[in-house]
Order: structure tokens, then sequence, then C-alpha cells
């Protein structure tokens, strides 16, 4: 029974971990998404005023 439970706790952990990888990737992507889109915004903004005059 509690190598059972030893067992369920070790596989909890392993997958807690490996989430916790994927979260950590899925904020980068976020960090440079986020990033690209205030560049974009940017070079709009650029466009826009070019038209302007």
């Amino acid at each position: 029974m509690l190598d059972e439970i030893a067992e369920l706790k070790h596989d909890i952990d392993k997958k807690l971990e490996k989430e916790e990888t994927n979260l950590g990737l899925l904020r980068q992507c976020l960090t440079r998404y986020d990033s690209n889109t205030h560049h974009m915004v940017n070079i709009l903004n650029s466009f826009e005023e070019r038209l302007e005059n």
C-alpha cells in the first residue's frame, strides 16, 4: 500500500515537473509574441504617419 502511494506520488511529481517545463516554454513564447506584436504595431504606426503626410 505504501509502495503504491509512493509510486503515485512519484508519477504526480514527474507530471508536475513536465507541466512546469511546458508552462515555462509557453511563457517564453508569449513573451516573444508580445515583443513581435509591439514591433509590428510600431511599424504600422510608422506607415500610417507616412501616409498621412
